[in-house]
Order: C-alpha cells, then structure tokens, then sequence
C-alpha cells in the first residue's frame, strides 16, 4: 500500500465474495379440465324429481325437523311409480300418520295406517308382480323406519290400483285417499272431491311455520 493510501486511511480494496443465487424450482402449472366428460350428466326428469324431493323436504321439515331427505325421495319415486302428485302423498301421509311410522289407529299402523289383512295383500302383491319385498308380520312392519316403511305403502296402493282397474291412469290427490281409507268409494265424486279438499288445506300447512320476512331479515 503507498504512503498517500495510508495517510488517507484507505486500505487495500478486496474482491467481493461471490454472490450465491438461491435455487430456483420452476414447475409447469397443472390445469383442471373445465368439463368432466365422465361425470354422469342428469336428465331434466332427474333434475327435477330432485327438486320437487328437496322442496317437500324444506317445506315439512319445518313443521317436523327429523324427517330425512332420504324418506321425502322415497316419497317422490313412489309417487312417479304411482303417477300422483308427491305433494298430495305426502299431505295424505301426514293426515294418516304425521309421518309416523310408529303411529296406531283402531287396529291399524304406520305411514298410512295399514291393518295385517292389508299388509299380507301388499306383499302377496308385490311377489305376484315380481318384487322383492321382505314377508314380514305386523309387529315387524311397525319397527321399520319410514324410509324402508314406505316401500310396503307403495305394494298396498299398487295392490288397490290395479284392483280397481286404475293402472297407469293419473290419480287425484282425492282419488288416492279413497283407494287408501276407502277403496269401495273410489266411484264417489262426491267423497273423492271432500278429501281432495282436505288435502289442499293440508298442503298449505308448512307456510304457518314460515318465519315472516320481515323477521327473518331485521336487525
């Protein structure tokens, strides 16, 4: 070093250390197929029978919290098979039953009250056309869940449709009653035409359980 750098008090300059760059990763980006070619695709039909299910299940949950999505789909495919409307079956079930499945009459019981002489003609019913339907007696059907219950409802109102020559024709909410509480009256407007009735108002129950608007979206 000169006497001049020293006198300045500048001292030999050092080469920097090297500059270590960190490691860079770089990674080509994954893409999501924006459509599922392999997803099965629902018909309008399925769409709908589902949102006809979920709005029965909104609807009466309201008034009974317990009853499962699963029993109001039951519900609707029953109705399809039957060709009624799923909101008629079900304010006729919850005239009969409350959705019950545990629920007794005069010597009848469940869903829509079904005696054992009904019961015996639902299963022989369903094994003569082929369905599978477990033999069971009374005390047995009574311990089922509505959403196995049901099955056997469908055999006994398949059973009084093709007995009073009514397959494949649509069916009244009335008309429906009738082959349930009384099958020899299926021919009486005037019966069919009061349960009918009946059954309107009870549709309409579910809105007495709505929180008003008002309520629901106040501070």
């Amino acid at each position: 070093m000169s006497d001049e750098q020293k006198i300045q008090g500048m001292g030999p300059l050092k080469q920097p250390d090297s500059i270590k760059l960190p490691k860079l990763k770089f990674e080509l980006p994954t893409f999501q197929p924006i459509f599922n070619f392999n997803k099965p695709v629902e018909t309008p039909q399925e769409t709908k029978k589902k949102s006809i299910s979920q709005e029965l299940h909104d609807s009466w949950t309201k008034v009974f919290p317990r009853l499962s999505q699963e029993f109001f789909d039951e519900l609707t495919a029953m109705a399809e098979r039957i060709n009624c409307k799923p909101e008629d079956l079900a304010a006729i079930m919850f005239k009969e039953s409350r959705f019950d499945p545990a629920a007794k009459g005069a010597g009848v019981y469940g869903l829509i009250q079904m005696d054992p002489t009904a019961l015996k003609l639902a299963i022989a019913h369903a094994h003569k056309n082929g369905h599978k339907l477990k033999d069971i007696k009374i005390e047995e059907y009574k311990k089922l869940p509505r959403e196995k219950q049901i099955k056997y409802s469908e055999a006994y109102v398949q059973f009084r449709i093709d007995e009073k020559k009514l397959t494949g024709k649509k069916l009244s909410g009335g008309q429906l009653w009738t082959l349930i509480k009384r099958p020899s009256n299926i021919n009486n407007k005037k019966f069919i035409n009061k349960l009918q009735r009946i059954i309107d108002n009870t549709k309409n129950l579910p809105l007495k359980y709505e929180t008003p608007y008002s309520l629901k979206h106040s501070n």
